[in-house]
Formats: C-alpha cells, structure tokens, sequence
C-alpha cells in the first residue's frame, strides 16, 4: 500500500535529491556549489532527508550478466491469498531474486529476478503454475534493465515546474 507523506520539502532539498539520483556519489562540494548553499547545508539537509525517509538508502548497482544472469525478468502471477511464501520457497534457488511484493493491477503478486537461461524460464513458469492455488502465471523477459533516474521528474514546492 502506498503511504501519502506530508513533509514539506523546498527548493534546495528538490535540488540535492536530484544531484543524487544523478549520481549518488557526488560529493557535497559539487551539489553545494549547484544549490547555492554551503557544505555543512547540504550535510545535514542529507541526514534529515534520511530521518524522514524520504532518501531511503544508497545501492551499489552492479551488472548481473557478469555474474551469469544474463536475463532479467518480471514474473506477474494471480494466486489464492497466502500462497506469496511457497512462491517464494520454490523459486529462490532458481533465480537470483531481487525483488517481491503484491501488485495492484492485473497480478496480485509481482516479482523481479534474473535468470541464467532461457531453459530456466520455463522451468520457472512450470513450477510456479504446478503449485496449488495459482491461477495464471506470465513472464516477461526484459530486453535492457534501466533504472536510471537523472530524468525523473520532481516537482517543486507550490507546483513550480522543476525542468
């Protein structure tokens, strides 16, 4: 479920939240110099935007594919209610999984992973469908991963168009 938040940010917060999603490695130096605003600003802007949760953590991204996994998928299935940890059980040691979660939307439960091979995949799909309450199962085999978020769009406080 989707949890509506309420804390104010402004312009200097909107302008370090983007500096990072850029690149999350940017010292403070450079987004100061971009906000207008000093290092020690921007340090503690960080930990309260960090308190509040609004920035969640920082991730390393690296390439599955150097690893063998050479296909990312979303696997989106409809199934009877409490069946979401067999699911689990069975698929954990098939895919190198990333992420799980209920879905709102045409599958109740939506998972994202990475597979070895394309043999893997309908092996999956076969499993997944062999488990009692389950109901229909679909995979979809995602050609490039990108979660690049240098273009994603934030609105500034008051409705201002960010740009």
């Amino acid at each position: 479920m989707l949890v509506e938040r309420t804390m104010a940010i402004d312009k200097i917060d909107l302008c370090i939240i983007k500096n990072l999603l850029i690149n999350a490695r940017t010292n403070l130096s450079s987004i100061a110099e971009d906000c207008g605003v000093s290092n020690t600003t921007i340090s503690n802007r960080i930990e309260t935007l960090k308190k509040d949760g609004i920035i969640i953590k920082e991730e390393l991204m690296i390439d599955p594919t150097y690893f063998g996994y050479k296909f990312p998928i979303s696997i989106g299935i409809n199934l009877e209610p409490n069946q979401e940890d067999k699911i689990y059980n069975l698929i954990k040691g098939k895919v190198k999984l990333v992420g799980i979660d209920h879905f709102i939307g045409i599958y109740d439960l939506s998972i994202f992973a990475y597979a070895n091979s394309l043999e893997d995949l309908k092996t999956i799909k076969q499993l997944i469908q062999s488990l009692k309450g389950v109901n229909d199962v679909d995979i979809l085999i995602w050609n490039k991963v990108h979660f690049h978020f240098e273009h994603f769009h934030l609105d500034k406080p008051d409705g201002e168009d960010s740009g």
